[in-house]
């Protein structure tokens, strides 16, 4: 059966789907996945019912307090049997890159032009992927599964995202404190100028520990110049949402962007012997950001990493660096 949601159009197997959810289990809380059940009105569960998900069994992830009007996000990720008959512009520029698919989907696939903003668009109710109020998108499964089965384009199966903004009940939506932020206290050792050579991830169940390989080490907060031999250590990195991203500007230090986004993983299989340079950093709620300068043999471009941690950040001292 063909279905569409605009720029989306998918072939799905409804009957394969529920198969596949009696034999898996992607859900993590059951009790996201109970309050997101109750929550849902009729059409969105009519959308989820006729692909053949089971809600019971998706990864769904409640976040409290979004921006400042007392709302939870509900972010839900499933999987359903059937192909992608038709992506949307922006994504096509990713697939096609050599280093994921290529442009073999060219030839099975629809590209419809579409602006990325307006496919995340939650007030216009009229839009196709927009299921009264709940925005979904459609994925090809390997970026968020690693499974070897879902690694080739034509994997038989879809990964579908929906996104649910809801009003907490009971909550205000003016604070009752004003509470301004303080800046940070100080580092133990500076960045700046820093240089990773390479980036190691060790997989672990559900997170994993990410290893920055510095070349010199790094820099004491004071006028001392003299770097100190050291590696960082990320531990609990949630590999879904930390990404790096590679630019060039058509300008000195203004002008447009061109680049590309990618997971860790896809970034260190690209850019193995490339030199990072590390200008400012930047840490809050469970997140390290990096900005600089990615230095290739081919080109000098500027470069943001951003890590999502639930452990901590550590600075590996005293013969821990890798020579």
């Amino acid at each position: 059966m063909e279905v569409t949601y605009e720029p989306w159009k998918l072939e799905i197997d409804q009957g394969g789907t529920k198969e596949y959810y009696t034999g898996h289990d992607l859900a993590e809380n059951k009790e996201d996945n109970d309050a997101l059940i109750q929550l849902l009105t009729e059409k969105q569960k009519a959308f989820f019912e006729l692909l053949g998900v089971d809600l019971s069994k998706v990864w769904v992830e409640q976040t409290d307090h979004v921006g400042q009007k007392g709302r939870t996000l509900y972010e839900v990720r499933f999987l359903f049997r059937g192909t992608l008959k038709a992506i949307p512009s922006f994504q096509a520029k990713v697939y096609e890159d050599p280093e994921i698919f290529g442009k073999v989907f060219r030839k099975q696939v629809e590209v419809v032009e579409m602006d990325s903003a307006k496919t995340l668009d939650w007030k216009n109710k009229n839009q196709g992927n927009n299921i009264d109020g709940m925005v979904v998108s459609f994925k090809q499964p390997s970026i968020f599964f690693d499974e070897e089965t879902f690694q080739e384009w034509d994997c038989g199966y879809v990964c579908g995202i929906a996104l649910l903004k809801k009003k907490q009940k009971g909550k205000k939506e003016t604070p009752d404190l004003k509470i301004r932020r303080e800046d940070m206290p100080s580092l133990p050792f500076g960045l700046h100028d820093v240089h990773i050579k390479k980036i190691k991830i060790q997989k672990l169940d559900l997170f994993a520990n990410v290893t920055f390989m510095l070349l010199d080490g790094v820099y004491t907060c004071d006028e001392d110049i003299e770097p100190i031999p050291c590696n960082i250590l990320f531990e609990g990195v949630d590999l879904d949402f930390s990404n790096i991203y590679v630019m060039t500007i058509s300008g000195v230090n203004h002008g447009k962007i061109k680049g590309h986004k990618y997971s860790l993983k896809k970034f260190i299989k690209k850019y193995k012997k490339a030199d990072i340079e590390i200008v400012d950093e930047t840490y809050g709620y469970n997140q390290s950001k990096f900005s600089g300068y990615l230095y290739t043999e081919e080109d000098d471009m500027e470069i943001m990493i951003e890590l999502y941690h639930v452990g901590g950040m550590y600075y590996l001292v005293d013969g821990t660096v890798e020579r």
